[in-house]
């Protein structure tokens, strides 16, 4: 059986990116690979399909139509991809106050400010109540949920049976919690009513529940972001005992701490991905994402488990869930006639 000569340098340049996209878990990385693989593979096509050492076949020069279309449609198809990518990471500004809310949701979850921008922002309001005035947890048929940046609320709570109480709801909390049972979290309070009222004046950001539904479904970096902010928002309910935070309304209203500047410490790396700086120095960021991102196929490292259950939740009733979305049957008055009683 005769053995052909090797293939051509662009053939064993080919053959290397398309081993390299194999060995690194990042998928920026895997898409350069494969946009440089079928690149040299076209370029191969293109010169006649040399062997080595050429780089171009003179005898005879043939050119194959169908190699040159697939690998033309692969680069475009990866590169595509690739170009979204890179476009990603570059540096992203935010106004000022949506700027804070994203320093709260980036030491709560570690969110980009891409994701924030590009998914948050967009289905995002912001409201300014006055000392006494209700906050509404609808707007028609829509069910609102907040964040209070400043200023503090008064909760009036309703419960399913019948009895009240009142809670204290200040600067980085959010409520009602129980619209976030939409990106999948079993919280609970399903027949819960809070009637809200400012006791001083309050800043607010505002999400319709209903966008928020539909985030949950289609992005997983935002949902995996607010189901970490679920767990704070409980944390920081169960440490208030402690310090009589409940019982202390300060004179002037506060802004929480996770709304301040970054700390040092707090800045993400220029190679961390949506770190925004990855172009201020691209040879070194590429090194690093290189070695942290290197993963090696068995036996060479252990194998990786659960890959593709990541957009796993757990089950919801869908009858619960539109009650969540749509607004509640409970009217505010009623809830303020039972607590006066």
């Amino acid at each position: 059986m005769p053995i052909n000569d090797p293939g051509s340098p662009w053939a064993q340049l080919s053959s290397l990116f398309f081993f390299l996209s194999g060995w690194f878990g990042d998928v920026l990385l895997i898409r350069m690979f494969l946009v440089l693989a079928y690149f040299f593979l076209t370029f191969n096509a293109w010169l006649g399909f040399p062997f080595w050492p050429d780089f171009v076949s003179f005898d005879p020069w043939n050119v194959s139509v169908d190699v040159i279309v697939w690998n033309s449609c692969n680069i475009y198809v990866h590169g595509s991809a690739l170009v979204r990518l890179l476009m990603d990471e570059r540096e992203v500004y935010l106004d000022g106050l949506e700027e804070s809310l994203w320093r709260m949701f980036y030491r709560r979850s570690g969110i980009s400010k891409v994701v924030f921008k590009k998914q948050l922002v967009p289905i995002l309001t912001m409201h300014v109540y006055q000392p006494g005035e209700c906050i509404p947890q609808r707007e028609g048929k829509k069910n609102l949920l907040h964040i209070i940046y400043k200023g503090n609320v008064q909760g009036d709570i309703l419960n399913s049976d019948g009895s009240t109480s009142q809670i204290m709801i200040e600067s980085g909390d959010i409520f009602h919690i129980k619209y976030l049972a939409v990106f999948g979290i079993a919280i609970g309070f399903k027949d819960q009513v809070l009637h809200t009222t400012a006791i001083s004046e309050v800043t607010c950001f505002s999400f319709y529940v209903h966008n928020l539904h539909i985030l949950a479904l289609s992005s997983l970096a935002a949902r995996n972001a607010w189901q970490s902010l679920v767990a704070t928002a409980f944390a920081r309910v169960a440490e208030r005992p402690w310090n009589e935070r409940e019982t202390t309304i300060p004179e002037v209203p506060v802004i929480d701490p996770c709304f301040e500047e970054l700390l040092d410490f707090e800045i993400p790396e220029n190679y961390s991905p949506g770190s925004g700086k990855c172009y201020y120095n691209p040879c070194s960021n590429l090194f690093h994402t290189m070695c942290n991102s290197f993963s090696p196929p068995w036996p060479f490292s252990s194998c990786s488990y659960g890959i593709r259950m990541s957009n796993m939740s757990p089950p919801l009733d869908p009858n619960y869930t539109d009650r969540l979305i749509r607004a509640e049957t409970q009217e505010p008055g009623t809830l303020r006639v039972a607590v006066a009683e």
